[in-house]
């Protein structure tokens, strides 16, 4: 079964498709693009780095806390914590 059937499967039954360090790190595979799920926990990892910090490169903290937040709280709370963030630092 493919990622992204699980994932809807999960989303079907009311839960929430939990990404993993797997997910974020290993990469995507030739010709595939990140999930939207990858791409939130990725865009609050920067927005949580930035509002704490100066340097240019993601911190692993921001990334591990960004990964914890998305699987317990899910899309939508991960996307409008990312636009808090990035709201408060302009």
């Amino acid at each position: 079964m493919s990622k992204a059937r699980k994932r809807l499967d999960v989303l079907k039954a009311g839960g929430i498709p939990q990404v993993t360090p797997h997910d974020l790190w290993a990469g995507t595979p030739v010709g595939d693009v990140p999930d939207v799920e990858e791409r939130a926990v990725l865009g609050l990892a920067r927005a949580i780095h930035h509002a704490e910090s100066t340097d240019c490169s993601i911190s692993w903290s921001a990334q591990e806390r960004a990964l914890a937040f998305y699987n317990e709280r899910g899309l939508g709370d991960t996307l409008d914590e990312m636009f808090r963030l990035e709201g408060e630092k302009k």
